[in-house]
């Protein structure tokens, strides 16, 4: 009789820890997987584990070159913020991520910021460069606060429902990583063709 009552406790506590544990999952705007902000939040992980030695480079890679043409490579061959070659398993949603480690003064670091190279398949427009958060997500800031938040455009005049999932990391040294990534549903690409090839306007 123990036995079973045990057995019906064990599977009380491990039932309540799987609806908890989905709980924990929050909601997602435009049908974006969730999938995808985990992706997201296992990149920083990764990527954060760099920016300490990055940021103490003589020179690193810095993206605030010519805008006019997102190939360009400002400076390279210098050290830059590792990110895999087809982020997200090359997922048609993606359609921007940038990443940078930031330096917090005071650490002696000869760098400001190190940036990763962006992917860019669609230029954000200017209509939807604002942000607000989604639901219950949490505010994340670089240099103060880390975590992950996930936003949706906040202008109403942007048609385009793009998404943006956010990472943010403190590194061992006191430094700060942040990743952005932008997405757009595969259902309105589909449905957009010339919006979704628009990656130099």
């Amino acid at each position: 009789m123990g036995g079973l009552m045990r057995g019906r406790e064990t599977c009380f506590i491990a039932g309540l820890a799987f609806i908890l544990a989905s709980g924990c999952h929050k909601k997602t705007p435009e049908g974006l997987p969730f999938a995808y902000v985990e992706a997201v939040s296992a990149m920083a992980d990764d990527a954060v584990k760099h920016c300490d030695r990055l940021l103490h480079e003589k020179v690193c890679y810095d993206v605030l070159g010519d805008e006019s043409n997102p190939d360009a490579d400002p400076m390279e061959g210098a050290p830059r913020v590792p990110l895999p070659d087809n982020p997200l398993g090359g997922a048609a949603e993606l359609r921007l991520l940038m990443a940078s480690c930031a330096s917090t003064h005071g650490h002696g670091n000869p760098q400001l910021w190190c940036n990763a190279k962006s992917l860019v398949k669609t230029r954000l427009p200017l209509g939807c460069i604002e942000f607000r958060l989604f639901g219950s997500w949490p505010a994340v800031n670089p240099q103060e606060n880390e975590g992950m938040s996930v936003s949706v455009a906040a202008n109403p005049a942007c048609k385009d429902p793009w998404v943006e999932v956010a990472a943010v990391r403190k590194t061992p040294g006191g430094d700060w990583f942040s990743l952005n990534a932008y997405f757009l549903p595969k259902k309105w690409l589909a449905e957009h063709p010339e919006d979704a090839k628009d990656a130099r306007k």
